[in-house]
């Protein structure tokens, strides 16, 4: 499925029109960045963590069947405290999400800069530019990396 993903991802690429990769933002490391990243990220929810939903899932219905069948109100007394749970749950997904989208885009930006220098390496050297572009690159993965 990933490897699907993948051509018709290409082929989309190849059909737009040139002035599309005119724009900053559709470079060829960000597109690249992007095929590869993108893919991988759909393999790993469709693969591994889908499998852990259903699990967590099917744990979250036997564990709220056998509590009902010992104790009914302690277990009413828990299902009262779960949406608390699992508000508490979705606030700290988004914030582990948060931080991932700018890192993600600060990805994209170095591959983008080490695609142009591997694509353009003769002017690269005609202009002795290789401590520019490597303080570029590194620049933009610190600030993938954050501040810690």
């Amino acid at each position: 499925m990933t490897r699907r993903l993948r051509v018709h991802y290409y082929s989309a690429l190849l059909r737009c029109e040139p002035s599309f990769f005119d724009e900053r933002k559709n470079s060829a490391g960000r597109l690249t960045a992007r095929l590869s990243g993108d893919c991988a990220l759909v393999r790993a929810t469709l693969g591994e963590k889908f499998a852990l939903y259903v699990q967590s899932m099917i744990s979250l219905v036997v564990g709220l069947a056998l509590a009902f069948s010992r104790s009914w109100r302690v277990s009413l007394i828990v299902l009262a405290l779960a949406p608390i749970m699992v508000a508490a749950g979705m606030l700290e997904n988004d914030a582990m999400n948060h931080g991932s989208d700018g890192a993600a885009s600060e990805y994209e930006t170095s591959g983008d800069i080490a695609a142009e220098a591997v694509s353009n390496v003769r002017t690269v050297h005609a202009f002795s530019m290789h401590a520019t572009i490597l303080s570029r690159f590194e620049a933009a993965g610190q600030r993938a990396a954050g501040p810690f």
